[in-house]
């Protein structure tokens, strides 16, 4: 265990922490309404922007985009390239999950670039399978190491529920 610049303490194993340490520079946090355009983006908040300049995530502008049940509803789920890579276990080790394993993680997926103004496009299939509502309000949810977005009634619903089956 070490400290940041700011004091923060920092859990490391070699060059790469293995999760983010809750330091507002490596980690998504807070949550923000923001609209789902009509052509299925979703205006990430800066703060979220911001980490992505982080050297856990290599300053890339790419995410894993899915969905994913959590509670009684489905969100959609967006994880930094790198992190994504990290969790199917592909990055320092080359070590991989089995076939099938990756196929049910992989299925309705796809890698997604922020835009010039921030913006996260979603698959028709996404949008749908959360149940979001073009030009409706989302929540933006960070996650420690990835985003969330919600249909904004139903987050509400499911955080009051603590996120029960």
């Amino acid at each position: 265990m070490s400290e940041n610049s700011q004091g923060a303490a920092t859990k490391t194993t070699g060059s790469m922490p293995p999760f983010p340490t809750g330091d507002s520079t490596d980690s998504f946090l807070g949550i923000e309404a923001v609209a789902l355009d009509q052509k299925g983006r979703v205006m990430l908040p800066k703060d979220m922007r911001d980490v992505l300049t982080h050297p856990r995530y290599g300053g890339s502008r790419r995410f894993y985009v899915n969905v994913a049940k959590r509670g009684r509803y489905m969100a959609v789920f967006a994880y930094p390239e790198m992190e994504w890579k990290r969790r199917l276990g592909e990055s320092e080790n080359g070590a991989r999950l089995s076939q099938p394993m990756r196929e049910r993680l992989s299925t309705g997926g796809a890698y997604m670039e922020l835009d010039q103004t921030g913006r996260l496009r979603l698959t028709d299939y996404q949008i749908r399978s959360a149940q979001l509502i073009p030009r409706g309000r989302v929540a933006v949810v960070g996650v420690q190491d990835h985003i969330e977005i919600w249909d904004e009634p139903r987050y509400s619903i499911c955080k009051e529920e603590g996120f029960k089956e």
